[in-house]
């Protein structure tokens, strides 16, 4: 398959002998990782194509994290794995897994311009999903796949977080990753956050109604 080599596929396990073989055919980057820390830094840190997922181990994981790990996984290919006696066996079919991840690879190429902007949001800590305890916060600047907002909770225990964008009319919270945080200043904490859940109709409000009017008029930003 061409272009498998510039290929980026996380990989959680506890076996990373058992992959030798696939990432030798496939020719792709596999980041193999055994723990939940590595795997959600390096999910949220990365630009992925695709996930290989370790049934037992996924299923072994408290459901708490393990919710993190669908989550994460919502709108990324995945190829679902099984061992036995060393050896993995494949769940889904590997070659439809990295055409697909070819095609989100070019997917992920087409970089979203930044906007600045003040939006006032409420954000809830990641177990919150109905935002019953809400915080306020600020979006600095925004793009069609992530921000960077402010706000004077401290988000440091958490690696996804919700949020309620009040100038979208679909109010149903949209589930960012934190991907980097600043140090605190003068009592607020900044973070630069992935959209990992949106909705189709919130995606394309924010492009039509905030992004695109303010391209047309201001300097942009890369994130």
């Amino acid at each position: 398959m061409k272009h498998t080599d510039k290929l980026f596929i996380l990989a959680f396990t506890d076996n990373p002998s058992a992959y030798k073989n696939f990432q030798r055919h496939s020719r792709a980057k596999i980041r193999l990782c055994q723990d939940l820390e590595c795997f959600f830094k390096e999910t949220l840190s990365s630009d992925f194509s695709g996930m290989i997922l370790e049934m037992k181990k996924v299923m072994a994981t408290p459901a708490r994290e393990r919710n993190k790990i669908f989550a994460l996984a919502a709108d990324r290919p995945i190829m679902r794995t099984k061992l036995k006696k060393g050896l993995s066996t494949y769940v889904d079919d590997p070659d439809s897994f990295l055409a697909d991840c070819v095609q989100k690879r070019k997917a992920h190429l087409r970089q979203h311009d930044r906007v600045n902007v003040n939006l006032n949001v409420m954000i809830s800590h990641e177990d919150d999903h109905a935002m019953a305890a809400e915080f306020n916060a600020e979006i600095i600047n925004i793009s069609e796949s992530g921000c960077y907002l402010k706000t004077t909770t401290d988000l440091s225990d958490n690696h996804l977080i919700n949020i309620k964008i009040n100038q979208v009319s679909n109010k149903l919270p949209i589930c960012g990753g934190i991907r980097w945080r600043t140090i605190p200043k003068r009592g607020y904490h900044g973070y630069g956050i992935q959209f990992i859940r949106i909705a189709q109709d919130q995606s394309a409000q924010l492009a039509e109604q905030i992004i695109k009017p303010r391209l047309k008029t201001a300097p942009t930003q890369r994130p």
